[in-house]
């Protein structure tokens, strides 16, 4: 019965370290999935102003849309690059956190087998 007690302890305690350990993979997961959509809708828009620089003659308005459409592509990049490293560095994470998962189980095991082994008799603090 008090191996069992002990058992529950060390999953409790591990349930609540896990917990505390996943607390931000969720920002990273969020910001994972937007920076793309934000950085394809700042192209847009960019892209949209690239037209304002048409007035003139047809080269000068084909020389000031191409710049603006070519630097109506950086917001673009940008979102891509933080989603990557976003859900890289989340991945990274929950792999890590896992890994703490299966060491507690096995910390947990070590520590019931070692408990039976010796027949410790514990005394019970109220």
């Amino acid at each position: 019965m008090r191996l069992l007690l002990v058992e529950l302890a060390c999953i409790r305690a591990a349930a609540h370290e896990h917990q505390r350990l996943a607390r931000g993979t969720t920002l990273l997961a969020t910001v994972a999935a937007t920076a793309p959509l934000m950085g394809l809708w700042l192209t847009e828009i960019l892209m949209l102003d690239s037209f304002k620089g048409c007035g003139g003659e047809r080269w000068t308005c084909y020389a000031a849309l191409v710049h603006g459409l070519s630097e109506a592509q950086y917001p673009a990049a940008f979102g891509l690059t933080a989603a990557i490293l976003a859900w890289c560095l989340r991945e990274h994470f929950l792999r890590a956190i896992a890994e703490f998962d299966t060491e507690m189980r096995a910390a947990t095991l070590e520590l019931l087998n070692c408990l039976a082994k010796h027949r410790l008799h514990w005394v019970v603090v109220p």
